[in-house]
């Protein structure tokens, strides 16, 4: 048995844009104004685009305004209500690009986190492209300090910010190093 796909007005687009419970997003039958004059733009389903964050994006114009927006921001948007405050966007599976309604669900941060952490797709330590310290280093630093070395004196011996050794002691970066 084939499942219906069911579709609704994009939010902040009624009238030009309908996105699916599936993912898709089509354009209504709308006339959109160009540099050249007036062009009437048929319906059918926007091609997607696949930036550097791994979520698809769709390419949406109204009043000669073109933005992209998310897909699944889109989706949940229609189908879940507003997003609450201090919420945001999160997929069960954690595919950026499977923007399904059986995907999606409003989590907080620290909910989405714990879901990277869950399907190992959390990038950690060195495997974070800015990193600025190696796991070496971060013992060192923690070893210094216990010693009595001030943080401002670790910050400047390995050129990052105090910031950085503060939230260092304070587990919130580099807690995967022992």
């Amino acid at each position: 048995m084939t499942r219906v796909e069911t579709w609704k007005d994009v939010v902040g687009y009624v009238g030009f844009y309908k996105v699916s419970d599936l993912g898709r997003v089509k354009s209504l039958d709308h006339w959109v104004s160009h540099w050249r004059g007036g062009l009437r733009l048929c319906p059918g389903i926007l091609r997607k685009a696949v930036p550097n964050h791994g979520y698809l994006k769709v390419r949406l114009s109204k009043n000669n305004q073109v933005m992209m927006h998310s897909i699944h921001q889109l989706v949940a948007e229609a189908f879940l209500g507003p997003c609450p405050a201090g919420m945001q966007v999160a997929h069960w599976d954690n595919n950026g690009l499977n923007p399904r309604l059986d995907n999606l669900r409003y989590a907080t941060p620290s909910s989405n986190n714990d879901d990277k952490h869950r399907h190992g797709t959390q990038f950690q330590g060195e495997a974070v492209l800015t990193h600025k310290l190696t796991e070496d280093e971060v013992r060192e630093i923690r070893v210094s300090l216990s010693d009595g070395e001030s943080k401002m004196s670790q910050a400047r011996k390995f050129k990052v910010s105090h910031k950085t050794i503060r939230n260092l002691v304070a587990g919130l970066i580099w807690r995967s190093v022992a």
